[in-house]
């Protein structure tokens, strides 16, 4: 789901519920805090015209996302946020993945990179949430819980609109930088979907993947 989907069923149909439900096994009272929308396919040294391009690919890409551009050839490396400039500066990766357009601004990879690809097509959204020890939460007075949720809830609707305003002013920004904003192939696009990964995940919140591309 995208997130106005995700927000609905959260608040509307059984997310909530069903959130609550897998935190208390481990006596933690869960909240929604924070969503916001899908990520850029990422920064690309050359552009991606078809799915061979991923072949030999050094990438720093995550999750289940990096599992199948490594079926596709691609070389995936794990680089953390504060060493992805260097990395691209140095040529020790091709491209990268990391955020959204305004957050990837902040990191300063336009000034590297003019080659800017979207969807996110691993990632539709990413949420946060505030966890507290369920015995801590329960011993709260009813006023306290409904003013801690109520903070929530402006900051995940606030901070969505705030973070949809911003990606398109961004990309204004790249624009004028003379970045070259990309939409993935459509043939591309259907070939990463139907690239099939079985996952499990467990807890800890981990996930292990296999793919038989």
């Amino acid at each position: 789901m995208e997130p106005p989907a995700h927000l609905a069923w959260y608040y509307q149909g059984d997310g909530k519920k069903l959130l609550e439900e897998i935190y208390a096994e481990r006596n933690i009272h869960p909240m929604l805090c924070s969503i916001i929308g899908p990520e850029g396919a990422g920064w690309f040294a050359k552009p991606i015209e078809k799915l061979d391009d991923f072949d030999g690919l050094r990438i720093r890409f995550a999750g289940i996302g990096g599992k199948v551009l490594e079926k596709l050839g691609a070389s995936v490396t794990m680089v953390p946020g504060g060493e992805i400039y260097q990395a691209l500066e140095r040529k020790t990766i091709d491209a990268t993945e990391f955020s959204q357009p305004a957050v990837d601004k902040m990191l300063g990879l336009d000034q590297i990179i003019k080659n800017y690809i979207m969807p996110g097509w691993h990632q539709t959204l990413t949420t946060s949430h505030l966890l507290v020890n369920k015995d801590v939460w329960d011993k709260l007075a009813p006023e306290s819980r409904a003013l801690i949720e109520m903070g929530c809830e402006s900051a995940t609707l606030k901070g969505f609109a705030e973070s949809e305003w911003a990606q398109p002013t961004a990309l204004r920004d790249y624009q004028k930088q003379g970045v070259k904003a990309q939409v993935l192939p459509e043939p591309v696009l259907r070939e990463l979907q139907r690239s099939p990964t079985r996952c499990s995940t467990r807890w800890p919140p981990r996930t292990r993947c296999s793919s038989a591309y």
